[in-house]
């Protein structure tokens, strides 16, 4: 397929087997992390500039931009369609602008800093790291044992199974069954977020329970669950680091 780069004067259009040929120019491009992936055959090393990690620099207040098309419409105020060749086009000046901001705040030797970061990363993004998947299956059935404990628990205080992850239920046993102490209800009825349950733990033990089964749950879904669910079949999990 074809890629849209930048050498520093004009839009470069080239296909993937011909990138070895534009080794010898300072290439601009936007974000040679995620092209070195997606393209093997782009060093990541390559000279040149990155206009992501310019951005990221140049931008501290803007939030991470996602793509160049959204950075030539906040810093360039133009609006561009969705054709590479006609975001490439707007390379050159987006790249003096944010060079501009970058010098105006002396942040030169920041983004010096994450481009020599960026190879780094990128290496880390392509190894990736191995996990036990075993001891996570382990550990999630562990979790889901101690789920069911608290759940119990929770019952047996509410005298009354229920559903622990709905609000609405749990509202209606906290504060209408148990009369615990509660702000004013709302059309989607009590609130019961962490911030409710702490202040309520010192009037009945089912508080702490609730926050031990919402920690669990947690743990379950996000961490040993989560991280089961990313393994790649090489048993290694990838992310990109930013």
């Amino acid at each position: 397929g074809d890629i849209y780069l930048y050498d520093g004067e004009n839009g470069v259009k080239t296909t993937k087997e011909n990138l070895p040929n534009i080794k010898d120019k300072k290439i601009t491009v936007w974000n040679k992390k995620a092209l070195s992936h997606e393209v093997p055959l782009f060093d990541v090393e390559q000279e040149g500039d990155d206009l992501s990690l310019m951005a990221y620099v140049a931008g501290s207040n803007q939030g991470t931009l996602s793509c160049a098309k959204n950075a030539a419409q906040v810093y360039l105020e133009i609006s561009l369609p969705d054709s590479p060749a006609a975001i490439v086009s707007s390379f050159p000046a987006l790249k003096e602008k944010l060079w501009e901001i970058i010098c105006e705040r002396k942040q030169e030797e920041v983004y010096c800093l994450e481009m020599k970061l960026s190879p780094i990363l990128f290496q880390m993004e392509k190894q990736g790291f191995k996990v036990d998947k075993q001891g996570l299956l382990s550990f999630s059935q562990f979790l889901e044992s101690k789920i069911a404990e608290s759940e119990s628990a929770i019952f047996e205080y509410a005298g009354e199974q229920f559903n622990v992850n709905s609000s609405k239920q749990l509202g209606y046993i906290l504060f209408e069954k148990l009369n615990l102490p509660h702000g004013k209800k709302t059309k989607t009825g009590y609130s019961t977020d962490a911030e409710v349950l702490e202040k309520l733990n010192p009037y009945h033990p089912i508080i702490g329970e609730i926050l031990i089964f919402r920690q669990l749950s947690k743990l379950k879904s996000t961490y040993a669950d989560g991280l089961l669910k990313a393994i790649c079949d090489d048993g290694r999990i990838r992310t990109t680091f930013r």
